[in-house]
């Protein structure tokens, strides 16, 4: 990105490394490991790295709902992302599916060279949300948050290459016993704690599964309400621009059957002062017009990346502000 500092232009480099370089890398890997031993397995595999993420995981979505047309033929998903600081731990979500869970519990009775703590809390949204609202199965494995997400220090420096090898060689034992194992099943019991049933009343639809989508002024556009609102009115903290603090924010929120803003969390942070002031603009959003399913307005969950700047370039990011 190019931004101008005190005057001067300068480029930095967001290099991604672990976020999600890392998970990218494990699954080449992985995918070399199970073609050479393809003659062991019993079901097709599919490799598949989604863009789009920062877009309430269209990419995924995409996939799903109109590049592809067996989906009704996919068992099972294993979500890779964020894998490169394993110091930190190494966990698997299943969004406590019986089955996965169960493949994982039998490993830990064999001889393995690394094994993940099984949680039963989400990390972070990712991919496999777009699975588990097509009632596919899926399994996050995850190293979990770092500080270093979102900016230009989340570099090679911070990958702890040996237990990422450790992880490679657990994950292509999990997905040779997942791939030759039965069919595992899908409960939608299951997603405790991600969405209710859609035929609930309780219910809350990802934004991209509504017929009608929730719009801002006008617009089903996500970009919309970030250009007109989030960064029209988003006040930069003055700590974080002497400290030249920046990154993105992931915040997670529902929006209500009224076209009202609420539930708004935290999902990937960069810094508590640009946390704060993420959750703190979008809450005040004024109302939406609602999502429509079925003929009805429902709650609706959407995922967006709030970007901090110094200096704005282009469509997005901030000025700096004084305030």
């Amino acid at each position: 990105d190019t931004m101008t500092i005190d005057g001067r232009t300068v480029e930095r480099t967001y290099y991604g490394a672990n976020g999600n370089a890392s998970g990218l890398a494990m699954m080449l890997e992985l995918a070399r490991m199970l073609k050479t031993n393809s003659p062991l397995l019993g079901r097709s595999v599919l490799f598949i790295a989604f863009g789009a993420s920062g877009q309430t995981f269209a990419g995924s979505w995409y996939f799903l709902n109109r590049a592809f047309s067996d989906v009704d033929k996919i068992d099972a998903m294993i979500n890779l992302d964020m894998v490169g600081t394993g110091m930190t731990g190494f966990y698997a979500f299943t969004s406590s599916n019986a089955d996965l869970n169960e493949v994982v519990k039998s490993m830990a009775g064999q001889l393995q060279p690394i094994l993940p703590t099984l949680t039963a809390q989400e990390p972070y949204p990712s991919d496999h949300r777009a699975f588990y609202d097509k009632a596919i199965p899926s399994i996050l494995f995850t190293t979990g948050h770092y500080p270093e997400y979102g900016t230009e220090r989340d570099t090679q420096s911070i990958i702890d290459f040996d237990t990422m090898e450790r992880e490679l060689e657990y994950i292509y034992n999990y997905s040779v016993a997942l791939i030759n194992g039965p069919k595992p099943i899908f409960n939608p019991s299951d997603l405790t704690g991600l969405t209710a049933a859609k035929g609930s009343k309780d219910a809350v639809i990802p934004y991209y599964d509504c017929d009608y989508r929730p719009s801002f002024l006008g617009s089903r556009d996500p970009k919309v309400f970030l250009e007109k609102w989030v960064y029209s009115y988003m006040k930069y903290p003055k700590e974080a621009v002497r400290n030249g603090i920046q990154g993105r924010v992931l915040v997670d929120f529902v929006i209500d059957e009224k076209g009202k803003i609420r539930d708004v969390n935290v999902l990937k942070g960069v810094d508590p002062l640009l946390d704060a002031e993420a959750v703190r603009i979008i809450s005040a959003s004024p109302d939406w017009k609602p999502g429509w399913l079925m003929g009805k307005k429902v709650k609706s969950r959407m995922s967006l990346y709030v970007e901090f700047r110094l200096e704005k370039k282009g469509s997005f990011g901030l000025k700096k502000h004084d305030n």
